[in-house]
């Protein structure tokens, strides 16, 4: 597997986000070693609550967050997934898959070896983050949904410009614009 890492540099001086970095090796399917970053803020020993991001975004996205939830007397831990933010990125898009996501965040929550927790997972960070909690229900408490809302069953068939039948679904919540599904 060809990794590609961002250099640190190109992560300097961003506003708000002077978190120190942290990393966990998981390995890949060929048994390449792949470094996993996260924020860990807070005490060890408080109770702890993982914020998982979608895609495209990455820890940064929690910033504010962060330092809220420590105030209030939490440990923080927000990895990046795989191929965002300080976390590597297999070069090939054939590399990226919901199952490897799912194994590389399982293996990534074993190595930081946190118990009790709360998953708070945003966007693709459910779709991630869920199956992960499925495969160690010992190590969280309470998990919790944001910006996952399911998608009514009922669409409207529309045509496309290029003469097939599209579908437009419409969310069942306003926090979600409509999106095209082809049909």
């Amino acid at each position: 597997m060809d990794v590609k890492r961002t250099p640190d540099s190109r992560f300097e001086k961003l506003d708000g986000y002077a978190f120190a970095p942290h990393y966990a090796e998981v390995k890949a399917e060929d048994g390449a070693l792949l470094r996993v970053h996260y924020v860990d803020e807070g005490p060890c020993r408080a109770a702890p609550v993982v914020l998982m991001h979608g895609n495209p975004s990455w820890s940064y996205l929690y910033r504010k967050i962060i330092a809220r939830l420590v105030a209030h007397g939490h440990r923080v831990l927000a990895p990046d997934l795989m191929g965002l933010g300080r976390s590597d990125k297999p070069a090939a898009k054939s590399d990226y898959s919901l199952a490897r996501h799912v194994d590389w965040m399982s293996q990534w929550l074993v190595a930081v070896s946190i118990e009790n927790a709360t998953l708070f997972a945003q966007d693709w960070g459910g779709l991630i983050g869920f199956p992960v909690a499925m495969r160690h229900p010992e190590r969280f408490a309470r998990l919790i949904a944001a910006r996952r809302c399911c998608r009514s069953a009922k669409a409207r068939p529309r045509p496309s410009s290029s003469g097939s039948t599209t579908a437009i679904a419409r969310p069942r919540c306003r926090s979600h614009s409509s999106s095209t599904v082809s049909r």
